[in-house]
């Protein structure tokens, strides 16, 4: 959606657009911004291919150009969301499901693992910060 400054709201930090436009210009995103964008991308592009389609019947499944859905799957484009909701309709999976997939693409299980112990120590220090400063105030 353009706010009355012409600047495009986006969804979930993903670049993608309310109101069907096409948000381009990744590279110029910060580098988290680019990760997470390729990831949809790849992410829609998997589903496509888990799905044994070639790029020219989704792309007419899909409503858009062979070329279009090219620079989407290559992540030279995002995706709208209005693209998002025909992936949800035309493959049979959730919008919320299709995030969360490009959400953990790149996650090994060597980081979650890592990831998880380092949460279980945070959460550790906090509760002992916790009781010593039960304790402080008892006193």
């Amino acid at each position: 959606m353009l706010d009355n400054l012409g600047k495009t709201h986006h969804i979930c930090g993903l670049g993608l657009s309310h109101d069907n436009q096409d948000l381009t210009g990744i590279a110029r995103r910060p580098a988290l911004y680019q990760q997470e964008a390729t990831m949809l991308n790849e992410a829609l592009r998997l589903i496509r291919v888990f799905h044994d389609i070639k790029q020219s019947e989704a792309a007419y499944k899909l409503g858009i150009s062979k070329s279009y859905l090219s620079e989407i799957e290559k992540g030279r484009k995002a995706p709208s969301l209005d693209l998002l909701r025909k992936y949800e309709a035309t493959f049979d999976i959730p919008a919320s499901s299709i995030m969360f997939f490009s959400e953990n693409l790149g996650k090994s299980a060597v980081k979650e693992k890592a990831r998880t112990l380092v949460a279980s120590k945070i959460i550790s220090i906090m509760k002992f910060m916790e009781e010593r400063s039960e304790r402080t105030n008892e006193q």
